[in-house]
Order: structure tokens, then sequence, then C-alpha cells
């Protein structure tokens, strides 16, 4: 039992030692593209208390509840957060360890034999994970520690329900079902994919315990059918508000989005397997595949998936991890149209169930040579760490990582804009002005949020005053996400200020005030022009609206001094 436990330890160790090393040196690496809304600009972090960040950001409160543990710890020093970052990536590998080990040995009771890549295969597993340069994407770019965490909650839900199907005694399974509970809630709240996890616990049930049968599956989908034809007949508008619900993007239909997932889905596969030419984002439009690669895919992935439905009992292991994969990209990768139709972050979670497939097939190989793996494991990781180590160097310099998205494809706004950023940053506002044109001209009224602002402000700085108030009213018909609007607003409603516009400055900031979440800044500048046209006792309101959520708000007292010689 002693030597049991310390060699488990000691593998636990290495496995967290592997991810050190690989991602040693993203510390350093600076914000990036959402990092700036979600994390550097985000108001929520420096005025809201957690309760606040939590309702704020709804089924992602957990995740930002660690940016905002973050904030209050290391302020805006990114090395807190990418410690955060390794320290999930850390534990989601070990979560991996875990989940192999419980699967490894579940198979194994079922064919009532004894396989000894039990002991090593679910280190080999973890390690592969934990320095994938695939993964980079989801532990060096700091915002994506929502697909990091949610992992780990996911992960652990998942063996904590093995453990709850294969307790022997009550107590162990009444702590084993309160910790899935625990983990699934906090899942739930973490990232909308976490919503694949009742697939993934049926596909359980199905390939290891048989306590559902195929008639129970198809007579559960019949009702869900039969469900959706009812709301549709007697609650249309139902559907409706799901449909909003459940796209990010209305800019092409949901069938659309499925059918071009499906290639992209073995482009995930051979990025895993062939980890090079690793980059933000992919050009993928619609229509960038020819029917008949679809239509290929399409016929691969139903081969595939039959293959472990008929097989789920004889190679459960293997169907499991077929399941677990498809299972996983259902949210991201289906029939929720979202605006990128691929990026690499959305393999983090599904490629632990190639990892499970993996250990299927090698644990069938190598039940008594297993020591022949290890020399080619070693180099397999080996390289995957010196290409984990190559991408994070790119990811430290924002220069160098800009302009090579920008080579890969030159007609990506939002890398066109960030190098614009990053040029103006360091002074160099001509080749920043310049960027920023070309992104709007290429964008063709579709800009992103922070790229409507930041070309916005560079206007606004600039003196292009004429310019700035065009470009900001018409970004104000373009956009609808709340935030972004806020944002635009009140960077009009300044700069009218500062112009002595005073009707206009209060016009742009009392729309601004209006969203849900106005930051004090708003207020305190409408407060300014409420004044400055002798609208005093309205000033006054919101003067006391902004100290009763800080008292000590020094603009907010000055201004309430000024004001209290005029009431």
């Amino acid at each position: 039992m002693y030597h049991t436990f310390c060699n488990r330890s000691l593998q636990l160790i290495l496995v967290a030692l592997a991810a050190v090393i690989a991602y040693g040196n993203s510390l350093q690496v600076p914000f990036y593209f959402d990092d700036y809304p979600s994390i550097k600009n985000n108001t929520m972090l420096t005025e809201g208390g957690p309760i606040d960040v939590f309702l704020h950001f709804g089924q992602r409160g957990v995740a930002y509840l660690s940016f905002y543990l973050n904030h209050s710890i290391h302020g805006l020093s990114v090395e807190g957060y990418h410690v955060g970052n390794i320290l999930t990536h850390i534990a989601v590998s070990l979560c991996i360890y875990w989940l192999i080990s419980l699967l490894l040995n579940v198979s194994n009771c079922q064919t009532n034999r004894h396989n000894n890549a039990a002991k090593w295969l679910p280190l080999l597993c973890a390690v592969i994970f934990a320095v994938h340069p695939l993964n980079s994407q989801a532990v060096t770019y700091i915002v994506q520690r929502t697909a990091a965490l949610s992992a780990f909650f996911y992960l652990a839900a998942l063996c904590c329900y093995l453990l709850l199907r294969t307790a022997q005694q009550l107590n162990q399974k009444l702590c084993a079902f309160f910790a899935f509970a625990l983990f699934t809630l906090l899942a739930l709240f973490t990232k909308q994919n976490a919503f694949t996890l009742p697939v993934i616990l049926i596909a359980a049930e199905l390939c290891f315990f048989n306590s559902l049968k195929r008639r129970q599956v198809l007579s559960l989908l019949a009702v869900i059918a039969g469900a959706l034809v009812l709301t549709y007949h007697f609650s249309p508008d139902t559907l409706v508000a799901l449909d909003k619900h459940t796209r990010e993007t209305t800019r092409f239909s949901r069938l659309d989005y499925f059918i071009h997932q499906l290639p992209i889905l073995w482009m995930y596969i051979g990025k895993f397997f062939a980890p090079i030419n690793l980059r933000l984002e992919y050009p993928f439009l619609i229509g960038s595949f020819p029917p008949w690669v679809i239509w290929l895919s399409a016929l691969a992935h139903s081969a595939v998936i039959a293959f472990a439905i008929y097989n789920r009992r004889s190679l459960p292991l293997v169907s499991f991890g077929i399941f677990f994969f498809y299972g996983a990209h259902i949210v991201e990768s289906g029939i929720i149209p979202i605006r990128d139709l691929a990026v690499e972050h959305r393999t983090y979670l599904p490629n632990v169930g190639i990892l499970v497939l993996l250990s299927a097939v090698l644990s069938r190989l190598s039940v008594q040579r297993h020591y022949f793996i290890w020399f080619p494991s070693t180099v397999v990781i080996c390289t995957l760490i010196s290409l984990t180590i190559a991408r994070n160097q790119f990811w430290l310099s924002p220069e160098k990582f800009y302009l090579n998205e920008y080579h890969l494809d030159p007609n990506n706004t939002r890398v066109i804009n960030n190098l614009a950023k990053y040029y103006y940053d360091n002074g160099d506002k001509q080749k920043a002005l310049a960027l920023f044109e070309e992104s709007y001209q290429k964008s063709e009224g579709l800009m992103r949020g922070d790229e409507a602002t930041n070309y916005l402000v560079l206007k606004i700085q600039q003196g292009e005053i004429t310019e700035a108030y065009q470009l900001g009213n018409q970004l104000l018909k373009d956009i609808s996400d709340p935030y972004v609007r806020s944002v635009i607003l009140q960077n009009l409603g300044y700069m009218s200020l500062r112009t002595k516009k005073m009707s206009l400055a209060e016009y742009y900031l009392r729309k601004a005030s209006n969203l849900k979440g106005a930051p004090n800044k708003v207020l305190l500048g409408l407060s300014v022009s409420l004044a400055e046209q002798g609208k005093f006792n309205e000033a006054m309101v919101l003067v006391e609206r902004i100290l009763a959520r800080d008292k000590n708000h020094s603009g907010a007292l000055k201004l309430k001094r000024k004001l209290a010689h005029f009431l």
C-alpha cells in the first residue's frame, strides 16, 4: 500500500513538473485580444464585489471570479494570471490521470483481466496532455482560462460520477454524489460547453455499466423531439427566445455552421497528432469547403460513430473515447453558430476523448511488453515540450505574434486591429492609423467590439473630431453588444465634454448610463454635463448615486462641493 502511494505520488509530481517545464516561459506573456475587455479594461473587476461579478457574468461567473481573485491580489501584473492558468492546467492534467485510471480499472473489471498498463498509461496520457502545444491557446492566452477551468470541473465531476457508480459502501457513495453535484454546478457556471456533461454520462452508462438500453435512449430522444414540436405548436415565442440565446451570431444558419464543422473536426484531430503551424484563428468561412469535402467528412464521422455504437460492449474504452470526443464538441462545434468557425482552444476538453482512445489502443497492444512503449513515448513528449516552448515564444513578443498571424491571414481584422494597437502603444501612430483604416475597410461594417473602440479612441486622440462622431454613430448602428456600446457612448460623451458640447455629452452619456452595469466614470461625466447646463439637482442625484457605491470617490466629492454652492 505504501509503495503504491509513493509510486502514484511520484507520477502526479511528474505530471505537474512536465506542465511547468512546458509553460514556464509563458509567465511574461502580455495581455492579448479578449484579455483587454474581459480583464484589463473590465470595470466590474475593480468596482464590483464577488457577488456582483458572479451575477454579471452569469454562466461564466465562476471563471470571472477567478479573474477577480487574481485582480484583487496581483492587479494587472500578468505573472499572477499566468500562474493561475498553469495551476488550472496542472489540475486538469491530474484529473486526466485520475480519469484514465478509473476507466482502465472499470474496463479491466468488466473483462475480468489484469492489465499492467493501468499502472503507467494514466501517467503517459496525463503528461502528453500537460505538454501538448495544441493546449497552449487555452493555457497561455489568459482569458481562455474559461476553457481550462471548465474542463477541470467537468472532468472532476465525471470522475466523481464513476466513483459513485463503482463505490461499494454507502458513505463512499454519498461523498461521491455530493462531490459530483458540486463539480457539475461549478462547471455549468464556468463555461457553456459544460452542458454536454449529461451526454458523456449517458455514454459512460452505455459503455461501462450497460444500465441503459438502446430503446431507452431512443425513447428519451423521442420525448425531447416531441417536447420541441409541442412547444413550437403552442408557444413558438419560446423557441424564438431559445434560438436567440443559443447562437453568438446571425451571420449564418445553424445548418451551415454544422456542416462546416465536419471537416474542421478532422483538422482538429490532425492537429492533435501533428501539432504544427498552430495559429490563433483559422480563416475558414461559409463556403470554404467544397461539397465533396463536407460529404466525405460526414461519411467518415458517421463510420467512426457507428463503430463506437456497435462495439460499445466489446471495446468499451475505445467507444467511450469516441463518444467523449464528439460529445464534448457538441456546443462549440455543433449547431450553435459562433462567429469564429475554428479556434484551437475548443479542442482542450474534447481531446481528452482522444487520450482515452489512445489509452485503450496502447492497453491492448502492450499488456505484457509495455516497457517498449517508453522510448518512443519519451521522444514524443520531448518533441511536444519543445513545440510548446516555441509556441510560447511567439506569444511573448506581441509584434512577432501579430505579424505571424497577419502573414497567415491578411484579412483577419482582429489581428490587424491588435497589431495597430501595438504600434500605437509603442508610439508609431502612423503605422497604427493605417492599420486601423485597413481593419475598418476589411470588416465591411462588422467590426468586433475591441476593434471598433480602439479605432474610435485613436480617431479622438488624433483630434479628428468630425470623423470620430461619424465613426461612433455608425458603430452604434452596427454593434448590439451592451458593453461595447457603453464604451463607444462613453468615448463620444467625454469627447463632447472636452469640446464643450454639453448637450451632446449629456445625450451620449445618458444613453450609456441606461445600460446595465454603467461605471462610475459614465455617471460622473453625465453629472458634469448636467451641471454645466445648470441642471444642478439632476447632477446632485447622480453624484449621490456614485457616492453610494464609493463613498471616497474623489471626482464625485469634488463635484458635490461645487454643486453645494448652487443648491
